[in-house]
């Protein structure tokens, strides 16, 4: 009697204060008596299921960031935020939706093969659910089945480990490749590609992660310990899963890599397996705000562009390599996403020059072509979810972490995106590619056979993928995460900002200019203090240099920002010099299980690591 009261009042309280947690399923309102008839009825159902999954246009919390006005969750985790008091994110409400579906969705007037396309749309979003879920706190209990407030035993279960979660993971997947229509081609709608995609996407996450975590003792076994220690069967389905949708699915590169983030319509791109569809006026997105929104890109990114001949800079010559001159042979694909000189965003008629308290180098990379997408709540560009490029770069890294890398996968993969990017045949990869240094000390980890080719695969995925939001889970999954830090002890990874040239003193003023559009005029003035910039303002008043002055953007160390090398050198920020964080190895690949819902469910276990 006391276990009922007391869930009784489990279920008040939840409803009473709307949170979301796995005690909680809301009766729902349609009837499936009346309601799941006919194919209609389960198309229309499904639409709701749409929320569960979107693209990216930025790569946040990541090393491709070179600073944050505020704080965000990769600050909070280095910085000891995060707390079973803190984490949130133990919500299953959503789910509910999609097992009712899935349980009552035998419709009488639906054909079988529209009932498995329906059903495997909704295993689908399942998928994308406990995708979400494994990668925040690993151990969930799985729940396949719409629970009503009698369901006493399952309300109340503990977790699953984390290995019967995947394969469940996994089983969802293969059912949605296997029985979602072939006909259904719009990109905007989920088909047997992006079933294919999501499955080769996590299990090459999955499979990666794995083999990484077991480097570690402590990890080891708590991998061990929940049936998560094989990777080698996940690597092979994201070989096998990649593999199909590159022979049966159709799709191409694109010829214009620019035009797969800022275009108005992808529907009918070769390269797109499903995007997100704006319309003016109708939906919308906020990617104009990429440009300088509390943040700017990390020199750390754009030191990994390779020249067109596919050779890349020494660490030497990137300590000192100014900004105007870093896209002189470079990458073409940097032009799509970085601030070069001379570019000029559509609203504006002058070349844009970035904010050297964020770093000074901009993302373009999903900003709007169009002026009329350039202020908030109006971006109507198409945002990419799945495409054909990262579908090559999973079949390739597979294949590396395998060992079964070969030059023919490396013709078909990397070096046709290579291709198509502009790069020369100089910078093909081949099974015999020499490790690059600066990749070997950026993942001192790498477990792979022809070691330089599969950093080459590191490289051009992040440079491929750049802002796309995937860098971050890459990171994680190859067990790098002190590579979020900006500030590490690593030169090769330090997130710092572009670089500034000696200081000089001028009457009176110490303070170094930059040219950063590529029109031989300064366009920023850096001073040692606030002071130095008034002296500096005094100085070219006496040379009859007011305009000139006056026309630059100003800053001064005292801004909260300071030099690698003191009097010059790459821009670093005092918040993350003074206090730069600990990644805390191998507990933060991990997030612990929130407090008030171990207190709602005791049954629940908080994470080994935490």
């Amino acid at each position: 009697m006391n276990k009922y009261i007391i869930l009784i009042l489990i279920l008040f309280s939840a409803l009473s204060c709307n949170d979301d947690f796995l005690e909680r399923f809301p009766e729902t309102s349609i009837s499936k008596e009346n309601f799941f008839k006919t194919a209609t009825d389960l198309e229309i159902y499904t639409n709701g299921f749409y929320g569960g999954i979107s693209g990216s246009y930025d790569d946040i919390g990541s090393d491709n960031i070179s600073t944050r006005e505020a704080q965000d969750a990769t600050w909070d985790l280095t910085h000891g935020a995060v707390s079973e008091l803190t984490q949130g994110g133990w919500s299953w409400t959503n789910l509910r939706s999609i097992n009712f579906f899935l349980e009552n969705s035998n419709a009488e007037n639906a054909s079988p093969e529209e009932i498995g396309n329906y059903q495997g749309i909704a295993r689908f979003f399942r998928a994308q659910f406990y995708i979400d879920k494994v990668k925040t706190f690993s151990d969930v209990p799985w729940v396949s089945k719409p629970l009503a407030t009698t369901d006493e035993e399952d309300l109340f279960k503990t977790q699953d480990p984390r290995g019967q979660v995947v394969d469940s993971i996994i089983k969802d997947l293969k059912f949605a490749v296997d029985n979602i229509s072939l006909s259904n081609d719009s990109k905007t709608r989920i088909s047997k590609w992006a079933a294919l995609a999501s499955l080769a996407r996590f299990a090459l996450h999955e499979g990666t992660f794995r083999k990484y975590g077991m480097q570690n003792a402590t990890e080891a076994a708590y991998l061990t310990s929940k049936g998560a220690s094989n990777y080698t069967e996940l690597l092979e389905i994201a070989r096998d899963a990649s593999q199909q949708l590159m022979n049966e699915g159709g799709f191409s590169l694109s010829d214009n890599y620019d035009g797969l983030f800022n275009s108005t319509n992808l529907s009918n791109n070769p390269e797109i397996i499903l995007f997100e569809d704006y319309e003016k006026d109708v939906r919308f997105n906020n990617s104009f705000t990429r440009l300088d929104w509390q943040y700017n890109l990390s020199q750390n990114l754009l030191d990994e562009y390779l020249k067109t001949d596919g050779t890349a800079y020494t660490r030497t010559e990137l300590n000192t390599l100014e900004y105007r001159n870093s896209f002189t042979g470079r990458d073409p694909r940097v032009f799509s996403t970085i601030s070069y000189p001379g570019w000029t965003a559509p609203n504006s008629g002058t070349p844009h020059v970035a904010k050297m308290l964020f770093g000074g180098i901009g993302q373009i990379k999903f900003t709007p072509k169009e002026a009329d997408g350039w202020s908030w709540a109006v971006s109507y560009n198409d945002i990419p979810v799945f495409r054909y490029a990262e579908i090559l770069l999973i079949n390739a890294e597979a294949h590396s972490e395998l060992g079964t890398l070969s030059d023919a996968i490396l013709t078909n993969t990397v070096n046709a995106i290579r291709d198509r990017a502009g790069l020369t045949s100089g910078a093909h990869v081949t099974t015999a590619t020499p490790v690059d240094p600066i990749l070997n000390d950026r993942y001192p980890n790498i477990d792979a056979q022809n070691k330089g080719a599969a950093l080459e695969i590191r490289r051009e995925r992040r440079i491929e993928l750049a802002c796309e939001g995937l860098r971050y889970n890459d990171l994680m999954r190859w067990h790098v995460g002190d590579a979020i830090l900006t500030s590490n002890g690593k030169p090769e990874n330090i997130q710092r900002g572009l670089y500034v040239p000696q200081m000089t003193v001028l009457g009176g003023a110490t303070f170094s200019l930059l040219e950063v559009t590529g029109d031989s005029v300064e366009d920023i003035i850096v001073a040692a203090t606030a002071g130095d910039l008034a002296k500096a303002e005094a100085y070219y008043s006496g040379l009859g240099q007011d305009a000139f002055y006056q026309g630059l953007n100003k800053v001064s160390l005292d801004d909260g920002i300071e030099l690698a090398n003191g009097d010059e050198g790459h821009v670093i920020f005092d918040r993350e010099v003074d206090d730069p964080g600990t990644f805390v190895e191998p507990k933060y690949y991990y997030r612990p299980v929130p407090e008030s819902d171990i207190l709602v469910n005791q049954n629940l276990v908080q994470h080994d690591l935490w």
